[in-house]
């Protein structure tokens, strides 16, 4: 099956929000600051603690927030011509060609560790750092849509749909 699609900006960025947000890391920081603020707060109320240190935990919180929401996705999408570019993919049983104006490039399905789909992409991942998102969008009907997920069950035992979008 081949596949011809070119990026979106606005939503590879979401999709990259998306995926900033849902690591492992991220999400741990966000508990300990919500609980760390949840504390200083319980803790300025009684007077134990003082307002800078709420403060200070809150200010923490929205610098993560405008990091991973804001500042990373952005970043990471403007340095990679890959989301610039036309992209042509040619889906086989063994893994896919990935045609762009540089080049194409073999990659086997083994490549790829695990599986996530949302409701707007596939996210194809080589390890936590390093992966390929497809756009739904790119499929023309439903039918391709659903020869790939099927495709992609009998590859991956690691599919995981998530409810993100």
């Amino acid at each position: 099956m081949q596949v011809v699609f070119t990026y979106d900006r606005r939503s590879v960025i979401d999709a990259l929000r998306v995926h900033f947000m849902s690591r492992s890391e991220v999400k741990f920081m966000r508990i300990i600051l919500m609980i760390l603020f949840g504390l200083t707060v319980v803790g300025n109320l009684m007077g134990y603690v003082s307002f800078g240190a709420v403060f200070g935990i809150f200010m923490m919180m929205l610098l993560l927030l405008l990091i991973f929401w804001f500042w990373l996705p952005v970043l990471t999408y403007n340095k990679s011509a890959t989301f610039k570019d036309n992209i042509c993919l040619q889906l086989e049983d063994q893994g896919m060609a990935i045609g762009t104006r540089s080049g194409e490039h073999q990659i086997r399905w083994e490549s790829f560790r695990n599986v996530v789909e949302t409701r707007d992409y596939i996210y194809l991942y080589r390890n936590t750092r390093s992966f390929f998102i497809i756009p739904w969008s790119a499929f023309s009907n439903e039918a391709d849509r659903q020869a790939f997920r099927n495709l992609l069950h009998n590859k991956f035992s690691s599919y995981e749909v998530s409810s993100a979008h």
